[in-house]
C-alpha cells in the first residue's frame, strides 16, 4: 500500500464550506467522549461514502460533456484512501485517565491515537491529470469537494480504527465498485432506501464483527489479546446502537438530500 499523501486542511471560511458547515466536523475542534465521538464517525462515515459517489459521479458527468470518449466514474477510484489532514499520536502514560471507563475518556485520553478516516476511499492521479487540464470551474470546484471529503479524518483510539472501523472501510470498497460500476452521466439518488440498505450491509458485517471478538470475553479476559478483542467488541457495539437509530437516520437522508440538489444545480449535474 502507498503512502498517503499528507495535505493542508482548508481554512473554513475559504468557500469550501459553504454548503455544510454542520456536517463537516473536522472544522469543529470540540471533542466528546468516545461513545459519541464513535457515534458522530459512524454518521460521518455513511455522510463522506454517498458524498463521494455523488461528487466523483458528478464530476465524471462534466469531464464527459468535453472527452472525446467516454469516461467512466471507476477508473478515476482508488479504492483505499490516498490522501489525509492530520496524523494520530503515540503516548507513554496517560495518568490518571486509565481509572476511567472507556467509553467515557476523550480520544486524546487514549495511549495509542489514529487518524480515522471518514471515507476511506481515494482517487486516482488520472483524475487530477485531467482536472488540471480542464477549464470547466465547476470541475475544478468538485475537485475540492471531493479531496475534502477524501481526506477528512477524526482522532480515534487505535483500537478504534484498526478494529471496527476496517469493517466500515471494507464495506466502502465493495459498495464503490457496484455504486459506481457503469455511471458516466447520471448522478446517483441518495434516498431513505439507498440508506437502509447501506445501514442493512454495515450493521450485517459489524455485527458478525462483534460477536467473533466478544467470544474472547467467556475466556481469559487477563491476557492483552483478551482485553484488545473486548474493547473491539464493545467499540462495536457503539457502532451497531447508530445503525438502529432510523430517526437519527432520517435526519441524515433529509439534510444530505438537500445538500445535493443545491451542489447538483450549482455544477450543472
Amino acid at each position: 500500500m502507498g503512502q498517503r499523501k499528507q495535505i493542508d486542511k482548508p481554512d473554513a471560511d475559504n468557500g469550501l464550506y459553504d454548503n455544510a458547515q454542520e456536517t463537516y466536523s473536522a472544522i469543529d475542534s470540540k471533542q466528546e467522549d468516545l461513545k459519541r465521538e464513535i457515534e458522530l464517525h459512524a454518521e460521518s462515515r455513511m455522510r463522506f461514502y454517498f458524498r463521494f459517489i455523488f461528487y466523483v459521479s458528478s464530476i465524471t458527468s462534466r469531464l464527459n460533456k468535453k472527452s472525446k470518449k467516454l469516461l467512466r466514474a471507476t477508473d478515476f477510484v482508488d479504492y483505499k484512501a490516498t490522501h489525509q489532514w492530520g496524523s494520530g499520536h503515540r503516548k507513554k502514560d496517560v495518568g490518571a485517565q486509565e481509572s476511567t471507563h472507556k467509553t467515557e475518556r476523550k480520544s486524546d485520553d487514549f495511549r495509542s491515537v489514529d487518524a480515522a478516516h471518514k471515507c476511506g476511499l481515494g482517487i486516482s492521479p488520472s483524475l487530477t491529470k485531467l482536472v488540471e487540464q480542464s477549464e470547466d470551474p465547476s470541475v475544478k470546484r468538485l475537485y475540492e469537494e471531493i479531496m475534502r471529503v477524501i481526506s477528512d479524518t477524526r482522532l480515534l483510539p487505535q483500537r478504534v480504527n484498526i478494529g471496527p472501523d476496517k469493517i466500515i472501510d471494507e464495506l466502502h470498497r465493495k459498495r464503490a465498485k457496484d455504486d459506481l460500476a457503469g455511471i458516466s452521466s447520471v448522478v446517483p439518488i441518495f434516498n431513505q432506501h439507498v440508506a437502509a440498505t447501506y445501514l442493512s450491509h454495515a450493521y450485517k458485517e459489524m455485527e458478525v464483527y462483534r460477536e467473533k471478538n466478544r467470544q474472547i470475553m467467556t475466556g481469559d479476559k487477563s491476557s492483552k489479546k483478551g482485553d484488545s478483542k473486548s474493547d473491539r467488541a464493545m467499540y462495536a457495539g457503539i457502532y451497531l446502537n447508530f445503525y438502529r437509530n432510523w430517526e437519527n437516520i432520517h435526519r441524515i437522508v433529509t439534510s444530505e438530500v438537500r445538500i445535493y440538489c443545491i451542489d447538483a444545480n450549482k455544477y450543472g449535474v
